[in-house]
């Protein structure tokens, strides 16, 4: 499995700060890098009633992090992604599959 892990993607972590009308400003700065095997995807999860949506177009695997929340993004060179959901697939906490939305910045 480690040697499909071929894409060294960054974790970026959000960087909030005051924008002075009592709100804030959100940035992102570079974390720690990682060794991601990602396979492109398409799928679409949406529940009307409550109007709650998963959009998920990428499936990164990396290795497994305590540390990923889904206000971290991933980066890939230009490419942009946002984290949607996350889950260690056989409990070992080995592998962490992350799903994806890129995102345009």
């Amino acid at each position: 499995m480690i040697s499909t892990r071929r894409s060294l993607m960054t974790i970026e972590m959000p960087q909030d700060r005051p924008d002075g009308f009592g709100g804030f400003v959100r940035s992102y700065v570079a974390g720690p890098s990682v060794w991601a095997r990602i396979v492109p995807l398409k799928h679409l999860y949406a529940r009307e009633a409550e109007q709650s949506e998963l959009q998920v177009s990428h499936r990164v695997t990396i290795r497994f992090r305590t540390d990923i929340d889904l206000t971290k993004r991933l980066r890939l060179g230009p490419r942009v992604f946002a984290l949607r959901g996350y889950f260690d697939p056989d409990g070992r906490r080995v592998n962490l599959i992350v799903w994806c939305k890129e995102i345009r910045s």
